[in-house]
């Protein structure tokens, strides 16, 4: 097993940082659109919801397109960046066809998963204003007042958690199956940002290493570290990072000795 030292291991951080921070500009901006339409589709409907016997709005799928339309792009800059870069740290150069049909396809059904993530926590919230509605006889003016809060907050706080994880975790997946196309990458180690703001969730994950294949928890798992401390795992697997929103962890490659070859 080769190891990397320490310093390219913070270098190397330090460098997918960047570019993720760059990725998360875009992204937002992109998102910004959508949630900008969902807003004006909700508002424009609150003179046709007087009577009592109300359905609740929902997102629903509605703006599936319109999340695909324009985050696909994005996403296969970004993906195409982060893919290069995995494979010419394990063997000096790189070749990626990121607009296969089949890539594609995966990259949709990412977008398609997230749009339904973060419309399912906003419909949660909309069902919330018009239960309020219905209950406390709240007038048209309150109710819009209330729905323009559900996404400023979706516009300020969510959208800067959402492309965060969203960066992390595009970067980590195509950076693991880049290097399983190298044949050269036998594990992966967990890395974490080694600051001080490292949470109680990563510090201990720091520097495990798995399989490329295996996951780090899978879905359900309950979470347990040293101080007691839980956390259940209910989003998907966890082959590669975030493990939780926000998280700043990356991953790095444990590439075969001569002998493993």
């Amino acid at each position: 097993m080769v190891k990397w030292t320490e310093e390219y291991n913070e270098k190397r951080q330090k460098s997918g940082v960047k570019r993720q921070k760059e990725f998360e500009k875009t992204l937002k901006n992109k998102l910004l659109r959508v949630f900008k339409q969902q807003r004006s589709t909700i508002l424009s409907k609150i003179e046709s919801w007087k009577s009592i016997k109300l359905s609740v709005p929902s997102l629903g799928n509605t703006f599936t397109t319109l999340y695909t339309t324009l985050l696909l792009q994005p996403f296969l800059d970004f993906i195409k960046s982060e893919w290069q870069i995995a494979i010419e740290e394990v063997i000096g150069w790189s070749v990626f066809v990121v607009d296969t049909e089949e890539r594609k396809r995966t990259i949709k059904d990412d977008i398609i998963k997230l749009a339904e993530q973060v419309d399912s926590v906003t419909d949660e919230k909309l069902k919330k204003v018009i239960s309020d509605w219905v209950t406390n006889w709240l007038t048209p003016d309150q109710v819009s007042t209330a729905i323009n809060s559900v996404f400023d907050e979706l516009s300020k706080a969510r959208v800067d958690m959402i492309v965060r994880t969203e960066s992390v975790r595009s970067a980590t997946l195509w950076q693991t199956l880049a290097w399983k196309d190298t044949w050269l990458v036998s594990g992966k180690e967990w890395y974490t940002a080694v600051d001080e703001r490292v949470c109680e969730y990563c510090r201990p994950m720091h520097g495990k290493v798995i399989d490329i294949d295996d996951n780090y928890f899978k879905k359900w798992d309950t979470y347990v570290w040293s101080n007691g401390g839980k956390m259940k795992l209910n989003y998907s697997d966890t082959p590669w990072a975030p493990l939780h929103p926000n998280c700043r962890c990356t991953l790095l490659p444990v590439v075969k000795s001569i002998d493993e070859l």
